[in-house]
């Protein structure tokens, strides 16, 4: 009777610590591990040019569509004495199935240093108060078509926002977008991401990998958790 009564104890603490492994989804920020609950049955990450879409807009070239580049470039910056904005949208091709009523638990982008970017006045993260915003975009958009003067309208609602890199080759990993997409599906507009520098005053700016750079470890990324 006692090496049944073990052998069931037993059995009850290995189920119960798997239901505790699969319960939990570990997010990483720099040395930081969260654990976070969550009760949905599908887990997905979504990376490179077949999954994503993303481009740039820029203010000092209204009507030019920048979908070639290898970068996604945000910066307040200027030219030719002017000052010029440029934003970064992004989207994905979100799982096949969800709608309004889909349960999204977990919703992490990850953002990655361009070391090789051809076009820009600056080869690294530049200048102070650097910090940038992410919001949601309200209206559908075409990456091989837009430009500043057609980019998509946004809402600054639960908008996320970002401090400056403690170095010049940071990658921003695991940001928490779960609400942004949340609202994307809840409002029925599955358009994806702006980002723009928090500080719109030069001389500022961030270097990312696009989705289509030749270093496939630097394509932005989006871990996804939902229930459809």
């Amino acid at each position: 009777m006692k090496t049944l009564y073990l052998i069931t104890f037993f059995i009850f603490c290995t189920i119960l610590s798997k239901e505790e492994i699969d319960s939990n989804y570990f997010k990483t920020v720099g040395q930081n591990t969260e654990s976070v609950d969550h009760n949905c049955l599908n887990t997905i990450t979504l990376v490179g040019s077949v999954v994503t879409e993303d481009t740039q807009v820029l203010s000092s070239r209204p009507n030019n569509n920048f979908n070639y580049s290898v970068s996604n470039t945000v910066y307040s910056w200027t030219e030719g004495g002017d000052p010029s904005s440029k934003y970064i949208l992004i989207n994905f091709d979100w799982p096949d199935g969800m709608n309004p009523n889909s349960e999204i638990c977990l919703a992490y982008l990850s953002l990655y240093f361009n070391a090789t970017d051809p076009y820009e006045p600056f080869d690294f993260h530049y200048g102070t108060d650097n910090g940038f915003i992410i919001s949601r975009t309200t209206q559908a958009w075409n990456p091989a078509t837009v430009t500043w003067n057609t980019k998509p309208n946004v809402t600054s609602v639960n908008e996320v926002t970002l401090p400056a890199p403690t170095s010049n080759t940071q990658n921003y990993t695991n940001i928490d977008v779960r609400y942004l997409v949340r609202d994307m599906f809840s409002n029925n507009q599955p358009y994806g991401f702006q980002i723009r520098m928090k500080n719109p005053n030069y001389y500022r700016g961030l270097l990312f990998g696009s989705s289509t750079n030749s270093n496939s470890s630097i394509r932005p990324k989006l871990v996804l958790a939902y229930n459809i």
